[in-house]
């Protein structure tokens, strides 16, 4: 009974095939690898940019801390042509590991997003972390200067 229902179904798709009824599924494009960048802007502050995918539709942002850590999505950009993202409120002296990835909406409505950037690592500092040269002092000032 199986063997006669696998040959009905094989002989009933095939006609379709010929017949033109069943249409394949165009594979989804996978946007390419995206370049990224990350640089402290400010204090507990990181500026993550990268460089525009062709034809992607937003990219996501993934995030860990310590090199042991796991990688989780912080944020989804939703539009292909916004090339920065700042991410704040992070802690001083803290490293942390960034990777993006592009993505493209298809026309079923499924996503189809690139392989993830290489990692990039920032440690993060505070403006309390520089210290006054040894020996400083003033001797004499004036409205336009210090000696």
């Amino acid at each position: 009974m199986k063997r006669i229902l696998k040959k009905t179904i094989t002989i009933i798709f095939i006609l379709a095939l010929m017949t033109g009824t069943v249409q394949t599924a165009q594979a989804a494009s996978i946007p390419a690898q995206v370049s990224l960048t990350v640089k402290q802007t400010a204090a507990k502050t990181v500026t993550l940019t990268w460089k525009k995918v062709s034809g992607a539709d937003g990219y996501e942002i993934y995030r860990k801390t310590g090199a042991s850590g796991t990688y989780t999505k912080i944020k989804t950009v939703t539009s292909g042509s916004t090339l920065t993202y700042k991410n704040t409120s992070l802690t001083a002296g803290k490293k942390y590991y960034y990777m993006i990835s592009s993505y493209n909406k298809t026309s079923t409505g499924a996503i189809a997003i690139s392989p993830k950037s290489s990692a990039i690592s920032v440690t993060t500092t505070s403006k309390s972390s520089l210290s006054a040269p040894a020996n400083f002092k003033i001797t004499r000032y004036s409205d336009n200067a210090i000696i």
